[in-house]
């Protein structure tokens, strides 16, 4: 927001404790500095100017003079509502998933406009005229290309990771007998040969609009499809198939809601997504994981929602399947189907796979501490790697909520 500076000691309870603001001047308002002990930024119900609430302060108007108040004051500032960020020359890169549909329609319009413009210059144009306006034509043509791809490209980049589960999955089932370094490459050899180098050809052939959109996601179909292909020789029972299959539908289902932008993002994801642009240690009120995990969406996949809810389908998916391992380690396979689908069936197992919330991140880090408890349980040679990974796993839950220590006095008590 130009003009307009603000500093916060802290935050509480979402008003800001001992900040400075510095607002730039206009022709019709001088510069204004302002130090309070407590203040909120609102919008005007009626007007939908921005008013800045401040309670205890002193206030400097330019030449003006400096006041003090010790009340509650509440200064509007209307010039900072007209400022907009230019998203017609933006690039596509930089704008937000709802923009670009707008975006993609100004620039059909344009592109009919420069046609238009073209065909009545005549049988006999002037050159220079002819040229200005094929130029003008081919430069609009090629930003809605760009425009067309970005939003597929954003898509198939977040399907991307489901197609990675869905040829990881089989792979790995049928190499279970062979070491984990030889499995890790078995899986990760086709991401490496042949994922990246046709997802950068499709992204480039979709910017030049050869052939539309599509080939951005020639990737994740090439991918899914050793997939499919390795799921054959797989040595499992049929309940296993069929959780199998029920994590990985309700994940595609999942990143196919969110693709489509359904609703805005709440107060509480909004709230963390502020929090990732500043990564820290720790904040206010909640340890730094929720921020950490946002921050490394939208860094790879850009701000918009869909980048944001990302890791809630991710992290939802892989409770499922902790919840199931769990279950089959404890009875069998058809108890663990069972306990999968009454888990998935749950509405808050369905908020949390889809809101980027505190939670989402805290249930799959509990789930996986219960595995890993039981694990250890388990009389074994290899007890002391479940020690060290329950002990991790505790760990990451304590990063994302301290509510996560009630594993240790439980797994004490059990």
């Amino acid at each position: 927001m130009s003009g307009f500076s603000v500093t916060v000691k802290a935050v509480r309870d979402r008003k800001l404790i001992s900040p400075t603001f510095q607002v730039a001047a206009t022709d019709s308002q001088p510069s204004i500095y302002l130090e309070v002990e407590e203040a909120e930024l609102q919008t005007d119900p009626k007007s939908g100017i921005l008013q800045l609430i401040c309670r205890d302060g002193t206030v400097e108007f330019g030449d003006e003079g400096k006041f003090e108040f010790p009340d509650e004051r509440v200064i509007y500032l209307d010039h900072l509502n007209s400022v907009e960020i230019n998203e017609d020359s933006a690039s596509p890169a930089n704008l937000t998933l709802r923009a670009i549909p707008l975006q993609i329609d100004r620039e059909k319009k344009i592109i009919d406009e420069a046609k238009a413009s073209i065909e009545s210059l005549g049988e006999n144009p002037d050159p220079e005229q002819l040229k200005n306006a094929e130029y003008h034509h081919n430069e609009h043509q090629k930003r809605l290309y760009r425009l067309q791809a970005e939003r597929q490209r954003r898509l198939a980049n977040g399907f991307g990771v489901f197609c990675f589960v869905c040829m990881g999955i089989p792979v790995a089932v049928w190499r279970k007998s062979s070491d984990n370094v030889s499995t890790f490459f078995t899986c990760f050899l086709p991401i490496l040969l042949l994922y990246y180098p046709l997802l950068v050809i499709g992204e480039q052939t979709a910017r030049d609009g050869t052939f539309g959109a599509v080939p951005v996601w020639i990737a994740n179909v090439v991918l899914f499809a050793i997939g499919a292909l390795s799921a054959d020789p797989i040595d499992a029972s049929l309940w296993t198939r069929r959780t199998m299959w029920l994590v990985l539908g309700l994940g595609l289902f999942r990143l196919v809601y969110l693709a489509f932008d359904p609703f805005d993002l709440v107060h509480d994801e909004a709230y963390y997504w502020d929090w990732s642009r500043q990564l820290d240690y720790g904040y206010f009120s909640k340890p730094p994981m929720i921020a950490w995990l946002i921050g490394l969406s939208t860094r790879l996949l850009g701000d918009h929602e869909f980048a944001v809810r990302l890791p809630a389908v991710l992290l939802g998916t892989g409770s499922l399947a902790f919840v199931f391992m769990l279950a089959r380690r404890m009875y069998d396979a058809k108890v663990g189907f069972w306990a999968t689908m009454l888990v998935a069936m749950t509405p808050g197992n369905v908020a949390m796979s889809l809101l980027m919330t505190i939670d989402a991140p805290f249930l799959f880090f509990w789930s996986a501490a219960m595995y890993c408890f039981w694990r250890l349980l388990e009389k074994g040679e290899d007890r002391w790697k479940w020690l060290v990974a329950t002990t991790v796993v505790i760990g990451l839950g304590l990063l994302t909520k301290q509510t996560m220590a009630g594993m240790l006095v439980f797994g004490g008590l059990f």
